[in-house]
Formats: structure tokens, sequence, C-alpha cells
């Protein structure tokens, strides 16, 4: 899922980002960044792994001289449910939270993940492949 990060180029380029996720097996996903003149690359991303069953609050520091236009994540590596709760992205000037129907019309591309189910705090999904994002 690619969500739109409505930064402007003066903002302090470093960013924290958390987000909630539970996924239905253990396995690794992953967050890239990308600038508004480039796309995603294996040198943009962190790898992280999520527990089975378990809600956790995943958070990741990017440091960055470039700015940050997109996030994309790929929320596991293999077809299965998985639910995403809150999105907060913060900056030293400002700070964009989304969760639910709200985290949903941030969403500008899907690939291998159908919507099961949108909750105010909660957005149910299923992944339909093996290279969700």
């Amino acid at each position: 899922m690619l969500l739109a990060v409505f930064l402007i180029s003066r903002l302090n380029k470093d960013l924290t980002i958390h987000f909630d996720l539970l996924t239905d097996h253990t396995g690794p996903f992953q967050v890239y960044h990308a600038g508004p003149d480039s796309g995603f690359s294996e040198q943009e991303n962190v790898t992280r792994y999520a527990l089975a069953n378990v809600w956790k609050k995943q958070t990741h520091e990017l440091k960055t001289i470039r700015t940050v236009t997109q996030l994309r994540q790929d929320p596991v590596t293999q077809p299965g449910h998985l639910s995403l709760g809150s999105l907060d992205i913060r900056s030293r000037w400002g700070r964009l939270q989304l969760q639910g129907p709200e985290l949903l019309a941030a969403m500008r591309q899907v690939h291998d993940l159908r919507v099961e189910n949108i909750e105010p705090r909660v957005l149910q999904l299923i992944a339909t492949g093996a290279d969700p994002y």
C-alpha cells in the first residue's frame, strides 16, 4: 500500500513512523520510503518481524537527508489475514495520524491486498498473493 505523505520540503526530513500491526502468521514485513523524484529501492527500506496473532506497535526511525513524499508498507510476505490500527508519522514540525477509513483513503495503490472490513480504528485486510503492499 502506497501512502501519500504530505510533507513540504522545508520540514525536517527525519521521521518517526509508528503503526499497529496484527498478522495471522509470524514473518517479516518491510517499510520503504521514497522522494518526489525517485521510486522505491531496496536500499531505502527497513525489515522487521511480526509475531502471529499479537497486536504490536511497530516503530521505525527514519533518518534521511532526502525529502520523503511516499511510504510503502509490505505488511506480510505470504497470503493471510492482517489488521492495521493507527498509523502515526511525526517530525519535529508536525504529525499525521490515520486509522480506519482515513487510513484507507490515504492509500494510493494496493497490490495483492483486499480490504475485508473497515472499522473506525482498524483496517482488516487479506493478503491474496506473495507480494502484498
